[in-house]
């Protein structure tokens, strides 16, 4: 009885190196999409720094100033926003995909191991 379960489970065990893979996998390239994404969110921001500084070295009054500092404030939030929301968008489809990945592999790779466990526990009964 005791090696019946500990079969069952050695079994199930084998049957779960499928989707694990699967998953690895799928979370491999979430997390690439997610790094060149960083990677043009930085290339960005240095590109729009580095043209507000330009903007900044032309600034004559004090006027001048608070106006350049309310604009890139405005613009950073802005980007930062639009950046955020493409990050978010990317995660999602991300989990998705590794969820949907796993869960095909997942049910075929166990569904015999747990149908045998049932008919073993309606015999046993």
């Amino acid at each position: 009885m005791i090696t019946d379960g500990f079969e069952q489970w050695l079994k199930l065990n084998k049957n779960l190196n499928t989707p694990i893979t699967e998953w690895g996998k799928a979370s491999s390239e979430l997390y690439r999409h997610l790094s060149e994404e960083n990677i043009e969110i930085l290339n960005e921001t240095l590109s729009r720094v580095a043209e507000q500084m330009k903007r900044l070295s032309n600034v004559r009054s004090p006027e001048d100033l608070l106006n350049l500092q309310k604009e890139c404030i405005s613009e950073d939030v802005h980007a930062m926003i639009k950046h955020w929301q493409k990050i978010s968008h990317l995660q999602q489809e991300g989990v998705e995909e590794c969820i949907k990945s796993v869960s095909g592999t997942l049910h075929e790779s166990t569904k015999g191991v747990v149908e045998r466990s049932r008919e073993k526990d309606k015999e046993r009964v």
